[in-house]
């Protein structure tokens, strides 16, 4: 009797997977570093993919300015930007281009967003997109219960029945990979929260991914964040 090979899931991040089949070549994988996708070295299919993918994101991400800008703040590795509901059509397009494209790494429902009383921030550097900040103003949200340890990545949330009254919420935080662990999230949520006039452990995020969690509780600076 022939043994099948048996197969399992290999997670590479949190939203990508490769399927180990005994092929030879399944540790060879690699990162590009500008758009994220993880590939199979020598693969033609992997490559072919990433070469759509890779060209789509970064052709959304370009960013030569706007003249009529809102700059909040500037740094000497790039600008913050907000744009609010009242802003024109071009640029809230762009926003949303934006939001489209990195919807599906944060798991979020395409085109499930409002303008209705939400900012966005915008980390620009040398003409491209580096992170996105999505808030929206909240009345009412609930607060994590459990791990204490900073590094704990619980896979389900437990949260308090009761309600805790905040302003701010997070609905999206993102880092392009070419700026992550550069502080560029954290600049991002504070000029969000700036807007909003509260201090750090009142921002509440919604449902965010396992790095989100980890975020949410170092910028909160307790593992009980708030959520919503």
């Amino acid at each position: 009797m022939r043994k099948t090979a048996r197969k399992k899931l290999i997670a590479l991040e949190e939203k990508q997977y490769i399927l180990d089949a005994g092929q030879k070549d399944i540790d060879k994988v690699e990162t590009c570093s500008d758009c994220g996708m993880i590939l199979l070295k020598n693969s033609a299919v992997d490559e072919s993919l990433h070469k759509a993918f890779h060209t789509r994101t970064l052709t959304v991400l370009r960013f030569p300015g706007w003249k009529k800008e809102r700059v909040l703040r500037e740094y000497v590795d790039g600008r913050i930007i907000m744009v609010t509901e009242y802003d024109s059509l071009s640029m809230k397009k762009k926003i949303e281009a934006i939001v489209a494209a990195i919807d599906g790494e944060l798991s979020f429902v395409a085109n499930s967003f409002s303008w209705n009383r939400s900012l966005a921030f915008l980390f620009v550097d040398d003409n491209r997109v580096a992170g996105l900040c999505w808030s929206q103003r909240v009345s009412s949200v609930h607060r994590v219960i459990g791990g204490t340890h900073p590094s704990e990545q619980p896979k389900a949330f437990e949260c308090s029945q009761e309600t805790v009254p905040a302003s701010c919420g997070i609905s999206r935080i993102w880092t392009a990979p070419f700026r992550r662990r550069q502080n560029v999230a954290t600049r991002l949520v504070d000029c969000a929260r700036d807007q909003f006039g509260v201090s750090a452990d009142t921002v509440a995020f919604s449902d965010p991914t396992s790095d989100g969690k980890l975020f949410a509780k170092s910028y909160s600076g307790t593992s009980s964040y708030l959520i919503y």
